[in-house]
């Protein structure tokens, strides 16, 4: 009380901007508290060492090394690329035992498990070879450019007895956890709001893609938004879709819409508002008391319904590793450790091949 008594002496010395600025502050760090945030359960051993094949030396790569390299008993066996150039480097630093180009060459180690991180163009290819190990594979997304080649992985796996993870891993997020679990106080979920923007003028002048990549560009890049959205807001039952490619253009510009059912009778609208500023994708997740919003680059917000502000925070393993990455892998690992199925929320193949579907359902305005 004495504390509060003085606190508003001294903020009678301030002009009223700054004083209204002080009190908005303290009760904004007041609510941020109050906002739900857990440490996540990070106690996995697993019962004998996991020996992990690692295919992909490019710049993502490293995410998943790192996540990889700091849960115990797992150890890095080997690793493959298309050149050798850049796994040389990550020998050294994530104490991989053996570096490959040749993948027949590559199948040979005996491994557990293997993670793909390829190129999107090659990540079918290479998870269709490896599948015939008979090993559990988180791959990188899209599971194929297409719903027919994630069906001929789901057809693999199971030939061969085993499962596919695809690391759709904002499913992993912490702040959205934690958001969508404060959302739950505030009464049922009543719909959502998706924008999935995409700069593809900017990424078609830096030409650092394949022309398979760039066609399929709306599965490679845009499954993220559709997956979080089908992943909350539940499976679809119909989809109405309107839109103009600019085909003739390569996309530039692109403009879509949708208004989509889900089958437990929830409804939600989707925009893909190409070559428009910012160019991340976000999503509104409306509440009877209060809304969601979260995006890929700004922190995540719940909005009560007399319009306070929360801001959710991320805890602490996807402040340590990239986010989502290092919970995603931990919970692939149990599933090898353990010898079962992947388990919510991880993205097993089945589960990714709805994702693709629902966009395919969307894409049908371009025919």
């Amino acid at each position: 009380m004495m504390i509060k008594f003085f606190a508003k002496i001294i903020l009678n010395f301030f002009p009223n901007n700054i004083k209204e600025k002080i009190i908005n502050d303290y009760h904004q760090s007041k609510r941020n508290n109050i906002a739900p945030n857990w440490d996540r359960n990070t106690n996995f051993k697993a019962k004998k060492k996991i020996k992990i094949g690692f295919v992909g030396a490019g710049n993502y790569s490293k995410f998943h090394l790192e996540s990889l390299k700091s849960i115990e008993g797992v150890e890095i066996d080997s690793i493959l690329s298309k050149t050798g150039k850049n796994s040389s480097k990550l020998l050294t630093k994530f104490d991989i035992k053996r570096s490959f180009t040749e993948i027949n060459k590559f199948m040979e180690r005996k491994v557990d498990a293997y993670f793909i991180v390829s190129s999107s163009d090659s990540l079918f290819n290479n998870s269709k070879r490896l599948f015939r190990k008979g090993k559990p594979i988180l791959m990188e997304k899209p599971p194929g450019f297409n719903s027919s080649q994630t069906l001929e992985l789901i057809n693999l796996a199971k030939k061969y007895k085993t499962f596919g993870v695809v690391a759709l891993n904002r499913r992993f997020y912490s702040d959205l956890q934690n958001g969508l679990a404060m959302l739950a106080d505030h009464g049922p979920i009543r719909g959502a709001v998706l924008e999935v923007p995409e700069d593809i003028s900017n990424v078609r002048e830096k030409n650092n893609l394949s022309n398979e990549e760039y066609k399929n560009y709306f599965f490679r890049n845009s499954i993220h938004g559709f997956d979080t959205l089908r992943h909350i807001m539940g499976d679809i039952s119909n989809l109405k879709s309107l839109g103009n490619s600019n085909s003739n253009n390569n996309n530039r510009g692109l403009s879509a819409g949708a208004i989509v059912e889900h089958q437990n009778k929830l409804f939600s609208t989707i925009l893909t508002l190409w070559d428009t500023k910012p160019s991340y994708w976000r999503i509104k997740i409306i509440g009877e008391r209060g809304f969601l919003e979260f995006s890929e680059k700004s922190t995540t917000k719940f909005t009560d319904q007399n319009l306070n502000t929360f801001y959710i925070s991320e805890n602490r393993v996807d402040k340590e590793f990239r986010k989502g990455n290092y919970m995603q892998t931990l919970s692939f690992l149990e599933c090898v450790s353990n010898n079962t199925n992947p388990k919510f929320p991880l993205c097993d193949l089945d589960d990714s091949l709805k994702t693709m579907q629902f966009m395919e359902e969307f894409n049908k305005y371009r025919k």
